[in-house]
């Protein structure tokens, strides 16, 4: 198999069809060029040029290698230039797991920045509740999760991207529905709907922290 130097030399040289003008494109002595040209044709077992004193010509079977050649160096730069764009975050995709609060305002806000900056990257997502989030991080099917008030780890990194305020949710025709502000202590005679600790341990205990504070 030739080397992607030699086909870029032979390209060079068939494209100029003079020795002395593609080694200056490709800023490089002559002699070494010659002599990578003639170890391609052994490898090969054809002849790529005609060489006399006037000039240098193709070949039929260089005429034919040459499609071949300049196919072969367009496929290896663009898998260059994939590979730098996936390493930059440009392509690929990201697995992105979110607790059930995050789907109403958070994630479409995030998704459609993020489609914007990176339109060739897939956005997948998918709900998780937090006590899951920690263990799908660590075993790689997610690249990263959304959550509020996450589980915290050592061996993971957390950002705020945005805080939200503690409100209480009343029924239009609860006598305290009007009141603005609306004292916690207010419904200390109230029962509170709360979701089960399992499922987001620390979520559940920040919500019972600020009832103890209150004195509910």
């Amino acid at each position: 198999m030739p080397e992607l130097r030699h086909l870029r030399y032979f390209v060079a040289v068939a494209e100029e069809l003079n020795f002395s003008r593609a080694a200056r494109r490709l800023h490089m002595a002559q002699p070494p060029l010659s002599t990578a040209v003639r170890q391609l044709e052994q490898e090969l077992g054809v002849e790529l040029f005609v060489r006399t004193s006037r000039e240098v010509t193709l070949t039929e079977a260089g005429d034919a290698f040459l499609t071949g050649a300049r196919r072969t160096l367009e496929e290896a730069e663009r898998a260059v230039t994939t590979a730098r764009r996936a390493a930059a975050g440009e392509l690929g995709r990201l697995n992105v797991a979110y607790s059930w609060s995050m789907r109403f305002e958070t994630l479409p806000a995030l998704g459609q920045a993020f489609r914007a900056q990176h339109p060739a990257v897939d956005l997948l997502a998918q709900e998780l509740w937090n006590s899951r989030l920690t263990p799908a991080l660590r075993s790689g099917s997610v690249d990263i999760a959304i959550s509020l008030c996450p589980e915290v780890a050592p061996d993971l990194s957390y950002d705020a991207i945005r805080r939200e305020p503690v409100v209480a949710l009343l029924g239009a025709s609860h006598p305290l529905a009007d009141h603005r502000p609306l004292p916690l202590e207010a419904l200390a005679d109230e029962s509170f709907v709360l979701f089960p600790r399992e499922i987001a341990p620390r979520l559940h205990d920040s919500f019972v922290a600020i009832y103890r504070r209150a004195g509910l």
